[in-house]
């Protein structure tokens, strides 16, 4: 299968490494925020001038292990998507954590609170290791016309790309360790799915105790073991598996 180009071109700052990048991602990352009327970070102190001036930044854009992504639309230079990962030492010391404690309701997976905690247990022994990432502000492009076959092409080469860099200096055998959690709306937690991404979920939290309707869901993903069984059912998955292939190829040169 042929691989294409790319939907767009790819920025990377390691921490604060690249103010230029993240001062647009921190920006769309607000506005994406706002829109679909997420809670903004609460204020921190930080000793960089540069956040203490951006309203949703929060105690992971200080850290220079966090990793930035964002893709660009080639063709008109703005943003399409962009990605936050960072490590975390436990799955409690995680800001997704955090998101889903906040909710109202909590209501655990798999269907005993047992299962979920040796589940979380085991992720913890994977981060004091240095293999659990929190993947937090995935945000795309929103409103009418947009373009969402471009926004699902860019998050799979974003994917790819950080699944390469979190990998990188790391014996083969180790990859299928790696642990990306997340906290996310069933919209984009469907999208996901439609492109493959099997993930477990954890817990699914209300986020008003009297309406049903508004869930957010805490999850887990095996990346490395998304890409051995995209790779081995590429021709089904022949929009997921260039992109990702695209991701992983760029993440050498970032």
């Amino acid at each position: 299968m042929d691989i294409p180009r790319g939907v767009g071109d790819i920025e990377v700052s390691y921490g604060l490494s690249n103010p230029v990048m993240l001062a647009d991602l921190l920006a769309f990352r607000l506005r994406f925020v706002q829109q679909m009327r997420w809670q903004v970070a609460e204020s921190f102190e930080s000793e960089h001038p540069f956040l203490q001036t951006r309203p949703d930044a929060d105690r992971y854009d200080a850290m220079r292990s966090t990793l930035h992504l964002l893709s660009r639309d080639t063709n008109t230079g703005q943003i399409i998507a962009g990605l936050r990962l960072t490590p975390v030492a436990s799955v409690e010391s995680s800001l997704s954590w955090a998101m889903i404690q906040g909710c109202a309701a909590i209501h655990r997976h798999p269907r005993n609170d047992q299962d979920a905690d040796r589940i979380v247990e085991e992720l913890n022994g994977l981060a004091a290791e240095g293999y659990v990432w929190d993947l937090t502000r995935l945000v795309n492009q929103l409103g009418d016309g947009v373009d969402h076959m471009q926004i699902a092409a860019a998050m799979m080469e974003l994917f790819g790309v950080a699944l390469g860099i979190g990998r990188r200096n790391m014996p083969p055998d180790r990859f299928f360790r790696i642990r990306w959690i997340f906290t996310t709306t069933e919209d984009l937690k469907n999208a996901l799915s439609s492109l493959g991404i099997e993930f477990a979920q954890l817990a699914v939290g209300v986020v008003d105790a009297d309406s049903y309707s508004a869930k957010s869901y805490f999850c887990v993903v095996e990346p490395q073991r998304n890409v051995v069984a995209i790779t081995a059912n590429e021709i089904l998955r022949s929009f997921t598996y260039p992109h990702m292939c695209v991701g992983l190829e760029r993440a050498a040169t970032l």
